[in-house]
């Protein structure tokens, strides 16, 4: 007899488990890095100087890293939903599988900066 209602898939929930392990292990890594390369014992003391400002093209690499996440997860939009409405098993398999990777790919180019 099957009952009707919401069945867990348990390969899923531990793909998507592994997944969001992963993006909070590439989130963790500016920090620690950053963190690794402080002096400890002046920290701790309080007699760190005030960072010093350096006016570098970073800002403008970050900015065009967060608009290629966007334009990847607007573009995997478009491909899923374009997937639906194309003929063909072929072109159907090619769209899903890009949008896939586009709506996987967008959200971590945006995390990452």
């Amino acid at each position: 007899m099957q009952y009707w209602g919401y069945r867990l898939s348990i390969p899923i929930l531990i793909g998507i488990a592994l997944f969001a392990m992963l993006v909070g292990w590439i989130a963790a890594l500016l920090p620690a890095w950053t963190a690794s390369r402080m002096d400890v014992l002046s920290a701790l003391r309080g007699s760190r100087r005030p960072p010093t400002v350096r006016h570098s093209g970073r800002r403008w690499i970050g900015l065009g890293i967060v608009v290629m996440g966007v334009a990847a997860t607007a573009g995997g939009a478009l491909a899923g939903a374009a997937s639906y409405s194309s003929p063909g098993i072929i072109g159907n398999r090619a769209l899903y599988l890009l949008a896939l990777i586009l709506l996987l790919a967008g959200p971590l180019l945006g995390r990452v900066s």
